[in-house]
C-alpha cells in the first residue's frame, strides 16, 4: 500500500498551507463527483446517493475555506494554476486505487492528516484565527463521519466478495465430474446406469415388449375357461352319465393268456 505523501517537504507560509489544503479539498470534491458517476452494481443507488452527498458536502466547505484565505491573504491564495497542480498532485497519488471506496477512504484519511498537521503549523506562527480554528475543527469533524462512511461500506463490499465466491466454489464443486460419472463413462456402465435409470423391468424394446413371451400353464388356469383344460391342454367333457374310461381287459385267444387288449 503507498504510504502517506509528506505534505509539505520544507516549511512553508501560512497562506502556502492553506493553498495546499484548499488544492486536497478540491481534488476530493472532483474524486466524490466522479465516484458518483462511476459506481455500478446491486448496491449503486446507495453508493450513487453517499458520493453525491459527500461531493456536495465539500462545495460549502471549499467555498468557506477560500473566502477566509482571500479575507486573510488577498486574492491570488487562490490562484487557479497553483490550485490545479496542487490538486492534480493529489489525485494523481490516489489514483492507484481503483476501488472507489478505497480511492475515497484514502483521500479522507490523508485530509485528516493535514488538518492535524497545518492546525499545529498555524498556530505555532499565530497564524490561527479563531474563525480558521473553528473551521478546521468542524471539517475535520465532518470527514471523520466520511471515513466512518466509507469503512462500513467497504466491509459490506468485502462480504458480497466473500459470498460470491463461496458461491462460485459451490456451484463448481457441483458441476465438477464425481467418482461415480467418471466409473459411468464406461459404454458398458453408461448402459447399465441409463437402464436403471429408465425404470423398466427388462432390457427389452417396447416392440418386443409388446409382442410377448408364450403363456405358462399357470398363465392358461387363471385365464377365463382355463378350468377346463387339463396340464396337457387336453379337454375334459363332464357330462350327467359319464363314460366308464378304465380300459377293457379281454383274452386275446391268438395271444398267451396273460396278454390282454384294450378295447
Amino acid at each position: 500500500m503507498p504510504m502517506m505523501i509528506e505534505r509539505p517537504v520544507k516549511k512553508v507560509t501560512p497562506d502556502e498551507l492553506l493553498q495546499i489544503l484548499l488544492g486536497a479539498m478540491r481534488a476530493m470534491h472532483w474524486n466524490y463527483w466522479t465516484s458518483h458517476w462511476q459506481v455500478s452494481g446491486s448496491s449503486f443507488y446507495g453508493d450513487h446517493l453517499m458520493f453525491s452527498r459527500m461531493y456536495e458536502a465539500l462545495v460549502e466547505e471549499i467555498d468557506t475555506l477560500a473566502e477566509k484565505m482571500v479575507g486573510t491573504f488577498g486574492p491570488d491564495s487562490v490562484e487557479n494554476t497553483s490550485q490545479m497542480n496542487w490538486a492534480s498532485s493529489f489525485l494523481r497519488s490516489w489514483s492507484v486505487y481503483k476501488c472507489p471506496y478505497c480511492r475515497g477512504l484514502r483521500s479522507e484519511k490523508e485530509l485528516q492528516g493535514l488538518f492535524k498537521s497545518f492546525y499545529e503549523k498555524l498556530k505555532e506562527g499565530n497564524a490561527l484565527s479563531l474563525g480558521m480554528d473553528d473551521y478546521l475543527m468542524a471539517t475535520a469533524s465532518s470527514h471523520e463521519t466520511n471515513i466512518y462512511l466509507l469503512q462500513q461500506r467497504m466491509l459490506k463490499q468485502e462480504a458480497i466478495r466473500k459470498a460470491s465466491l463461496q458461491r462460485a466454489r459451490k456451484e463448481a464443486a457441483e458441476a465438477a465430474p464425481s467418482a461415480e460419472d467418471y466409473f459411468f463413462r464406461d459404454p458398458e456402465k453408461k448402459e447399465v446406469r441409463e437402464f436403471q435409470e429408465s425404470g423398466q423391468k427388462g432390457n427389452l424394446s417396447k416392440q418386443e415388449q409388446r409382442k410377448g413371451a408364450p403363456p405358462t400353464v399357470a398363465d392358461i388356469k387363471e385365464e377365463p375357461g382355463g378350468e377346463e383344460f387339463s396340464t396337457l391342454n387336453r379337454y375334459v367333457i363332464d357330462t350327467e352319465e359319464p363314460t366308464n374310461l378304465s380300459p377293457k381287459r379281454t383274452p386275446s385267444p391268438k395271444l398267451a393268456s396273460w396278454v390282454f387288449l384294450e378295447d
